[in-house]
């Protein structure tokens, strides 16, 4: 009865009456009102004549998904669930192991009404897959699966080069396309080597695409990246990592986001220790603000060490944008005040793409700087500060933390580097503003958001 759509939960009540697929056939509508509600009865009689699923495909289905919602993600067997068909039955009638993914009823009824796409579908899917076949392994060893703290990469259909440009989260077939270069190659062939790789630099750098980049390299290896809880404590951290690098039966990449961070330089050692060809290790550590050094020296302990800086990515970026300049040009431009200073042309009529990525290349400091800007950011930036001088003056303040986390990435500001930023702005404030009152002012908006 699940090979025909019904919901496992009204599976169970039909066996509760000893129905079977013929009874059901032959009962009429007011027989099954009889047993079922108005919904039950529909649901039932739409099932009754659809051809069902090969069992094989079933017990396969059910098995790849350990029994729960892709969408859920959570391992929870005992919820009720249905067997969905990304491509709809009545389009496709399509059948197959590669069309079919376990959903529960909430997630059945959202993916219409949201819209998601069949690459979505799939990537949600098979990411779960993923996640699934680790979360089998720990079973095998009667260990209970930390599910949510891994989070797998999948490399699903096109990349979508809107994702580039509207600063969206990046899938990682977009990832894939966005790195495919040599560099990333070079860094594939360290990681290859060695069992494990770290890649430095700022925030906006980039550190993380190309992580997910360089992992997606390795042959027939699966992708995760670790989550860190909220509320995190490094014992339970390092020993999730530590089980989930030692338990994997599959060749494995495993990302560390920003590891400096939340881990100590030892914690870190340990699990490069762990490390093997069958589980690999890529941490990404960031180098910000006066913190600099002191991550830079704790970088330093490590081999197979990649510095990731502007001046060395930029030439992959643009070559990138440059080889897929009509569609970047279109998607750029929708982002554009209207101005001549900030059109991008393909023609002979205006400034290239390649003008302007000399021009804002060389103003940027990272990969995000340089996609802000050449998505006409400082317009984005005059126009904003434009309305915030028509109001309250301490939304001047607050468009200066917002633009200098923008341009670095969501780096901290104190008092008195918001009052250099805003120091020139004399006409906007009388009387002249100190550090204290910034102070003063940001205290009372963060307790009015806390509200």
């Amino acid at each position: 009865m699940l090979s025909r759509g019904l919901r496992s939960d009204l599976v169970g009540k039909i066996g509760k009456h000893d129905h079977t697929v013929s009874n059901l056939a032959s009962f009429s509508h007011k027989q099954l009102r009889k047993f079922y509600s108005s919904k039950e009865t529909k649901e039932i009689e739409a099932a009754v004549k659809r051809k069902p699923i090969p069992p094989e495909t079933v017990d396969e289905l059910l098995r790849l998904s350990n029994g729960s919602c892709c969408y859920c993600a959570d391992g929870n067997s005992s919820q009720p669930f249905q067997i969905h068909h990304v491509e709809e039955h009545a389009i496709s009638q399509d059948d197959s192991l590669n069309n079919l993914m376990v959903v529960c009823p909430t997630h059945h009824s959202a993916i219409p009404e949201k819209k998601y796409s069949v690459e979505e579908q799939l990537r949600t899917r098979d990411q779960w897959y993923s996640i699934a076949e680790v979360a089998r392994e720990f079973n095998e060893k009667g260990v209970p699966f930390p599910y949510k703290a891994f989070e797998a990469a999948v490399a699903v259909g096109k990349p979508d080069l809107a994702e580039v440009v509207d600063f969206a989260q990046l899938s990682p077939s977009t990832i894939r396309a966005l790195t495919d270069n040599a560099w990333t190659s070079d860094a594939a062939e360290l990681l290859r080597n060695h069992n494990f790789l770290m890649v430095t630099g700022g925030s906006g750098a980039g550190k993380t695409t190309l992580a997910i980049g360089v992992a997606l390299k390795i042959p027939d290896s699966r992708v995760f990246r670790y989550i860190v809880p909220r509320d995190h404590d490094n014992r339970t951290i390092l020993k999730e990592i530590m089980l989930f690098l030692s338990f994997v039966t599959k060749p494995t990449v495993v990302i560390l986001d920003d590891a400096n961070l939340w881990l100590c330089r030892d914690d870190l050692k340990k699990i490069v220790r762990a490390a093997t060809p069958l589980a690999r290790l890529i941490a990404t550590v960031t180098q910000d603000g006066s913190d600099y050094e002191k991550h830079d020296a704790e970088a330093s302990y490590f081999e197979n060490r990649l510095v990731l800086t502007w001046e060395v990515y930029r030439p992959y970026v643009t070559t990138f944008l440059k080889e897929n300049e009509p569609e970047i040009v279109g998607l750029l431009m929708r982002h554009r005040d209207g101005s001549h200073h900030e059109e991008i042309r393909i023609d002979h009529m205006g400034p290239s793409l390649d003008f302007r990525m000399h021009q804002y290349g060389d103003e940027a400091k990272s990969v995000w700087q340089f996609m802000f800007l050449l998505r006409a950011g400082w317009s984005s930036v005059n126009n904003e500060l434009r309305e915030s001088f028509s109001n309250d003056r301490a939304d001047v303040l607050v468009a200066c933390l917002a633009m200098e986390q923008i341009a670095e990435a969501e780096r901290a500001m104190s008092p008195e580097e918001v009052l250099e930023k805003v120091s020139c702005l004399k006409k906007v404030f009388a009387p002249p503003i100190e550090s204290k009152w910034i102070e003063g002012v940001l205290e009372k908006l963060l307790k009015g958001w806390l509200r």
